[in-house]
């Protein structure tokens, strides 16, 4: 009966909207666009149809045909006025203490780029997702603002970005540095009498390293300590781990970011 027609035509509309949705994606990849949501609200906006999904029926019954026009709308900006310059200019980033300022170097694609900081300021920038830190394996990322963003090569969101933008992933190599860095170590173990001291003395005895914050935790026999560290390189941390798991009752000491 009814019911089933009705069920029916959700089907087939349901499909031929998958089939604009994938009409579009193809085309912002063919162009090596990202279909953002703001790209979208534009197009919406530019074909005048009320949601996603229409727009996505449209396209996928060849009502809209998927022109370069399409493309040219989202990417032009649109006029900014006066408050939005101000808002997104300097002046306002630089009160909010947002993302630092970075030396930019130029970026030869096919080439390897050397990651270097000079006065606190470096030529690249880092991500909370992973949080990279001079000697880990990573890759670059060149941003739409030409600049170099660092993932390490373990961190998802390097993957991601590998198979979508492949073209705009840079080798690099970090330069020498004598600056330090922090890492965070989490350390498990058995808690006996007189572990924690002899893991303190471990750290600042053998590596000389600089113990900024120690958090430690004790339950039913077992305890876990956050400790984060000032290392010169990650290397440093790698060993740090190793010795640590040497010392007699710890379970596991690993690096956290």
């Amino acid at each position: 009966g009814k019911t089933r027609l009705r069920a029916a035509l959700r089907h087939d509309r349901r499909q031929i909207i998958d089939r604009g949705e994938q009409m579009l994606r193809d085309l912002f990849e063919k162009n090596k666009m990202e279909l953002t949501g703001e790209a979208l609200t534009r197009i919406i906006s530019r074909e005048h149809v009320q949601n996603k999904d229409e727009l996505y029926y449209m396209i996928g019954h060849d009502e809209i045909a998927l022109s370069p026009q399409i493309l040219k709308a989202v990417k032009q900006t649109p006029a900014k006025g006066l408050l939005s310059k101000l808002l997104h200019g300097t002046v306002l980033s630089k009160i909010k203490g947002s993302k630092p300022d970075i030396i930019k170097d130029p970026v030869e694609m096919g080439k390897t780029y050397v990651l270097r900081t000079v006065d606190g300021v470096s030529n690249y920038r880092t991500e909370p997702c992973c949080n990279p830190i001079p000697g880990d394996d990573v890759m670059g990322f060149v941003n739409d603002d030409g600049e170099v963003v660092v993932h390490k090569l373990s961190c998802p969101e390097a993957m991601k970005l590998k198979a979508s933008f492949g073209p705009r992933i840079v080798q690099t190599l970090w330069e020498n540095t004598n600056r330090k860095f922090l890492a965070s170590i989490s350390v498990e173990g058995i808690d006996r009498m007189g572990i924690l001291q002899e893991i303190i003395y471990m750290i600042s005895t053998n590596l000389a390293i600089n113990i900024r914050r120690l958090n430690i935790s004790a339950h039913e026999g077992l305890f876990t300590c956050e400790l984060d560290v000032l290392v010169d390189y990650a290397d440093t941390v790698n060993t740090l781990c190793k010795r640590l798991k040497k010392v007699k009752g710890v379970t596991s000491a690993a690096r956290v970011n």
